[in-house]
């Protein structure tokens, strides 16, 4: 299984409890860019590596993968999989959200996980991006304390 982090945010301010916690969707968003846009890079208006993010998520969704995805909101971190195929959804404030239906796998307090899972977007690769895989030989502290919360 390969994970995932995975922020939400819009104008700067964390939405994950929005649509992870209630929607059960996981958006991107990237102004009026195409899913078709990003994935063919044509038409859209993204530096290289917002593109390299949105593609990157939207790559992984469509290959369904077998994959766990983390996101971090206000007071819970969610673990979730995809659960439905890529869609565009309304205008969200300017915007065109892409992104798909959710499964939350595991929902657990922020102060009831390990320090170094609480703390991943301390992280500033993680953090400023989008969509990051996590891999053993670089986060691995982070996919441990993952394995150990799943396990409880």
């Amino acid at each position: 299984m390969q994970f995932f982090f995975m922020n939400v945010n819009f104008d700067q301010i964390n939405e994950v409890d929005y649509w992870i916690g209630k929607r059960n969707f996981a958006p991107i968003f990237y102004g009026q860019s195409t899913i078709r846009q990003i994935l063919e890079d044509d038409g859209h208006n993204l530096k290289p590596l917002a593109l390299k993010d949105a593609k990157s998520f939207l790559e992984t969704m469509t290959d369904k993968r077998d994959c766990l995805i983390v996101s971090i909101g206000n007071e819970y971190i969610y673990f979730f999989s995809q659960n439905g195929d890529l869609v565009e959804l309304e205008d969200y404030k300017g915007e065109i959200v892409k992104g798909c239906v959710i499964e939350i796998v595991k929902k657990v307090k922020i102060k009831d996980t390990p320090l170094i899972l609480a703390s991943i977007k301390a992280n500033r690769y993680l953090s400023s991006g989008t969509f990051k895989p996590l891999s053993l030989d670089k986060n691995f502290g982070n996919i441990k304390a993952i394995e150990y919360v799943l396990s409880q």
